[in-house]
């Protein structure tokens, strides 16, 4: 893989020195097919990480954690735990890690657990007056209980 730079020197070579593919392959000493794919791409590739990271202070403690995100599910929305207080219970086990751990840990695990979101199809039409109103949505959820309204 390319650094940023590299890709910026490629298509610098190509487009205002007006060198070929295979001239910049030869003085950066890379391939022609990397040189071809940093031309082709309009911006350069966004990093992902291959495998997650380990986590050793925190591996564990993560099976208290995930008993406690999912407890936390099913609290009134007034007596759920925060990053803070999850952070204070499993200290209080022996956790010798950081609290920004603690809040990082559960943030991916809401996100991993959390639904995809309905997307509802509306009919949109004019009334009289030439306002949009919309109908029943087509899709089943909450917001099938709503009445028409005007958008």
């Amino acid at each position: 893989m390319i650094t940023l730079e590299q890709y910026e020197q490629i298509r610098r070579m190509y487009h205002l020195e007006e060198k070929s593919g295979r001239q910049i392959a030869r003085e950066l000493g890379c391939s022609r097919q990397t040189v071809s794919r940093a031309l082709s791409l309009d911006q350069p590739p966004a990093y992902t990480m291959g495998k997650p990271r380990s986590a050793p202070v925190l591996g564990p403690y993560q099976a208290r954690l995930d008993a406690l995100l999912q407890e936390n599910e099913h609290l009134p929305k007034k007596q759920r735990y925060t990053a803070r207080k999850l952070f204070e219970l499993i200290q209080a086990e022996g956790y010798a890690g950081s609290e920004a751990g603690v809040q990082m840990y559960a943030v991916r695990w809401r996100k991993a657990q959390r639904r995809p979101a309905t997307f509802l199809l509306w009919s949109l039409s004019l009334d009289r007056m030439g306002r949009w109103t919309g109908e029943k949505p087509t899709s089943f959820s909450k917001a099938s209980s709503r009445r028409s309204r005007s958008l």
